[in-house]
């Protein structure tokens, strides 16, 4: 679920903010939120089992982490796949209260390699950017929900106040999508369950 945000790159100031209620996860679940291009996240998966998230991504992801519970961390993915977390991350457990964040991109910082600060209940984090993504032409063009796409579970999360980086004409008005159902074949039984 997501907003067209317009055309964004890793030369441009990019930031978001709000508040989440984490409200329920199951074991092994993971989700993201922030920036991604929605043409990399439609495109099919190749490769190993670990290749769950396509390229193109900048924002938080929340990961399970079976013995303390969930992991509030930064997440960068360039446009060749390479992916950079901070070495920094914040327990979140699903407590049902409000907990405000911030997540500022800013290409100048880190030398002009560029640098991600965010935080969570005041705690402060980063990540720092080399070269290789900023030549890789990363392009954002949705901000808003992405679940992993292999493995994994539900998150239940409720986000309010959010404010987020933009680009698009002043007389943009919001593209209507006409709700339909899309119906997928069961899979072989070769590729899944026999029943």
């Amino acid at each position: 679920y997501a907003d067209e945000v317009g055309a964004l790159t890793l030369d441009d100031p990019i930031e978001f903010r709000g508040q989440a209620c984490f409200v329920d996860g199951m074991t092994d679940s993971s989700m993201f939120f922030g920036y991604f291009n929605r043409d990399d996240y439609v495109r099919p998966l190749t490769g190993t089992a670990k290749d769950q998230r396509p390229p193109s991504m900048m924002g938080i992801e929340l990961n399970d982490s079976t013995s303390i519970g969930y992991y509030f961390s930064p997440f960068v993915r360039d446009a060749s796949g390479s992916a950079w977390s901070g070495n920094q991350h914040y327990t979140f457990l699903p407590d049902r209260k409000p907990h405000p964040f911030t997540f500022k991109y800013d290409p100048a910082a880190n030398g002009g390699l560029g640098r991600v600060t965010y935080t969570l209940d005041g705690q402060e984090g980063e990540v720092n950017l080399d070269g290789q993504q900023r030549k890789a032409g990363t392009r954002f063009d949705r901000f808003g929900l992405a679940c992993v796409r292999r493995g994994g579970s539900s998150v239940e999360i409720y986000f309010d106040d959010l404010a987020y980086t933009a680009r698009r004409a002043p007389a943009a008005l919001p593209l209507f999508h006409q709700q339909a159902i899309t119906e997928r074949p069961y899979p072989a039984e070769s590729a899944g369950r026999k029943y």
